[in-house]
């Protein structure tokens, strides 16, 4: 027996439905036409940002790891470099910093940037070595500290006027 068509498609053009295989690769044609206009717009950005970070690093010399986890620890550039620059290697040096309170109320320094100040710069000053009390021919660093109990006995080889200073102490 005949199939009786419904009374609303009587005199309606005839539908056609796609095939699923059809079906499949329109959706796949979708996804990939997304995915190149999803890379169009990010590939150009990216390279941007790795050219961006390259200038950066470029900017900063041989310096350049070291200065950017100076960054991170809010440490002053100019005192990481006067400190690898005057320090020669295999020498003795000791990091003088203020007390934590003090160096929080009067310096206004992050806790945490003086809590790592001291790991930071054995690891930046290597193969120097740290001390924790220098004598004659060692080198001392100070960071925001009062240079005046080594000014008698000691060559300041840089100092910025900021309480940061390098020196090597001669007696």
């Amino acid at each position: 027996m005949p199939a009786v068509p419904r009374a609303d498609a009587i005199g309606a053009p005839e539908r056609r439905r796609l095939p699923a295989a059809a079906a499949a690769r329109a959706a796949g044609i979708l996804v990939v036409a997304a995915a190149l206009a999803l890379l169009a717009v990010r590939v150009p950005a990216t390279f941007r940002a790795f050219w961006d970070g390259a200038q950066t690093a470029a900017t900063r010399g041989q310096l350049g790891g070291a200065l950017a986890g100076a960054d991170s620890l809010d440490i002053d550039n100019p005192f990481v470099t006067a400190a690898v620059q005057s320090v020669p290697a295999g020498a003795r040096y000791a990091l003088l910093l203020p007390e934590p309170r003090v160096a929080e109320s009067v310096y206004h320094l992050d806790p945490l940037t003086v809590q790592g100040l001291p790991l930071f710069m054995v690891e930046v000053l290597l193969p120097r070595v740290p001390v924790s009390r220098p004598r004659a021919g060692d080198y001392v660093l100070c960071y925001v500290c009062d240079t005046s109990p080594w000014d008698g006995r000691t060559h300041w080889l840089w100092t910025d006027g900021k309480g940061h200073a390098v020196g090597e102490v001669l007696r």
